[in-house]
């Protein structure tokens, strides 16, 4: 669903390419709290996970993962984007927004 934009271009999926995806759908899902303050630090790093060129993005998803969990407990407690809330369908938000 979120593909890389090297790989839209046919270029060979890679951890790179999975990072970007990766990144994409965090950030959705962060976005879908309309309650959410994104802890600038993570916004940073995820979009660095989503840059354009592939070099851009971080050397592993090893390196991304420990940036987003040197304070997990701050950022997952500032979204509720993790729960479910039922009934509630909140509107779809593009990076950026």
């Amino acid at each position: 669903r979120y593909p890389a934009p090297e790989v839209r271009r046919g270029a060979k999926p890679d951890e790179h390419s999975d990072q970007f995806g990766f990144c994409s759908a965090l950030w959705t899902a962060l976005r879908r709290d309309p309650e959410a303050e994104i802890e600038p630090r993570i916004a940073l790093a995820i979009q660095r996970g989503m840059a354009e060129r592939p070099e851009e993005r971080w050397p592993s998803m090893d390196d991304l993962l420990e940036v987003l969990q040197r304070r997990p407990s701050l950022w997952m407690r500032t979204t509720s984007a993790f729960r479910k809330v039922p009934g509630r369908r909140p509107p779809h938000r593009g990076f950026g927004d």
